[in-house]
């Protein structure tokens, strides 16, 4: 499980392209692994016999699954420009 110490005592803004194609790299990919995470633990409630609680937690992974594919449109546009 993800278990990674999210600060807000430092910036994520980019100071150059190649820095922010670095920071929506590594974004991407963190938020990939969160999705994993959340359809994991959606099995579980379902397992669990919580089938509300589980839809739930699919749907946020599924809001993650449509973040990602945003995020890896706005890399293929960067590449392209």
């Amino acid at each position: 499980m993800h278990e990674g110490h999210h600060s807000c005592d430092h910036e994520h803004s980019g100071d150059s392209p190649e820095m922010r194609r670095a920071l929506l790299e590594y974004l991407l990919g963190h938020n990939r692994s969160h999705a994993r995470e959340l359809q994991e633990l959606g099995e579980k409630f379902e397992k669990a016999g919580s089938t509300e609680t589980a839809a739930a937690v699919r749907e946020s992974a599924a809001c993650f699954g449509r973040g990602n594919a945003a995020l890896e449109r706005a890399l293929a546009a960067l590449k392209g420009d």
